[in-house]
């Protein structure tokens, strides 16, 4: 990562998994203008695989359905 990219807490995290095994993760933070939409903070693959498309596998599993049913839910704590 860059140095000059300041850390910062997804206010959703969710894991990707298949048959129990972890592939990878993404995170939303709230939006600045828009309240029915998300900012997808992050999508990563955990590591190196022999799937040459793990991480696009993220990026759907960031937009399915269920991932948008998460982001709209009720806030933590609020």
């Amino acid at each position: 990562m860059t140095k000059s990219i300041k850390p910062s807490t997804p206010l959703l995290a969710c894991a990707v998994s298949v048959d129990g095994t972890l592939i990878g993760a993404f995170g939303y933070l709230p939006p600045k203008y828009d309240p029915a939409e998300a900012y997808l903070m992050s999508d990563f693959p955990v590591g190196w695989s022999r799937y040459r498309r793990l991480s696009k596998l993220i990026v759907v599993a960031a937009m399915s359905s269920e991932a948008q049913l998460l982001s709209s839910g009720p806030c933590p704590g609020g």
